[in-house]
């Protein structure tokens, strides 16, 4: 599976009921289907989105649009854990120990053991220099 990370921004008006995400798919189709990639689906991720609003996407490249979303979370950067200090903006950062989210595309690899939650996490592969440092610095979704 493929994720795409982004923090796009909207000029216009505080509150946005639909965003254009149309150029973020078509990257996402192109990258799947020239890596030889899941050609069915992608995660697309927004951390300009508060983190209680469904900013977590599945899109489905067959039927062109997103079947399902959810509200996702992203590191505290130097806010203590299990603050809410960032959740209208996420800090996003490449650097070890800086406990933030990274943007750039991704590739969902092996599944693993979380010390969080339901105790599953998969370990993402950052395809970008934005993200490259994603498996040192442990980067998961779980």
């Amino acid at each position: 599976m493929f994720i795409f990370s982004c923090n796009q921004s909207v000029q216009e008006q505080d509150v946005v009921l639909y965003k254009d995400y149309s150029t973020f798919y078509a990257q996402a189709k192109h990258y799947c289907t020239s890596h030889d990639l899941n050609p069915d689906f992608f995660i697309l991720l927004d951390y300009s989105e508060h983190s209680g609003r469904a900013r977590f996407k599945i899109y489905d490249f067959n039927s062109q649009m997103v079947i399902d979303s959810f509200p996702v979370s992203h590191g505290c950067y130097n806010a203590p854990w299990g603050q809410t200090d960032t959740k209208e903006k996420a800090h996003l950062s490449n650097i070890e120990e800086s406990h933030a989210a990274s943007k750039g595309k991704y590739l969902i690899t092996e599944r693993g053991v979380s010390q969080w939650g339901i105790k599953v996490k998969y370990l993402l592969q950052g395809l970008e220099p934005t993200n490259n440092n994603a498996m040192k610095r442990t980067i998961v979704l779980h």
